[in-house]
């Protein structure tokens, strides 16, 4: 379970959403039987605020996809921390080594390509 008070210390916000969009959430549940209802409370936030939706999870991803909100995985994620800077390549695999094992969406398989694809070095821009 994360300790919420540290993710708060890392930038994470909490956010509430108003009775309407609660209502667009009870709604949704009843189009999408997959994704839980938390996952839906990210999607209306995603959809209210115009943001990526950050998800691996392949029900909530076809949801957004009917939704019309852009998703992106983990996989996009350390790519684009890697990219500005914030993670180097080593970290990025133990990260997502670390997550694997503590049960990732993403297939054994997935997580060794893009490890491999770390591996292999990179032109700079």
């Amino acid at each position: 379970v994360p300790d919420w008070r540290r993710l708060i210390q890392f930038g994470l916000r909490i956010c509430e959403l108003p009775s309407e969009q609660v209502a667009i959430i009870e709604e949704m549940a009843s189009r999408y039987a997959k994704p839980s209802r938390v996952d839906l409370f990210a999607l209306v936030l995603a959809q209210q605020r115009k943001a990526i939706l950050l998800t691996d999870d392949g029900d909530l991803r076809k949801a957004a996809s009917k939704e019309g909100v852009q998703t992106q995985g983990t996989i996009w994620l350390l790519d684009q921390m890697i990219h500005q800077g914030l993670l180097d390549d080593k970290k990025a695999q133990m990260v997502l080594r670390a997550m694997s094992e503590k049960g990732t969406q993403l297939s054994q398989e997935e997580v060794a390509q893009f490890v491999q694809r770390w591996k292999e070095p990179r032109s700079k821009p």
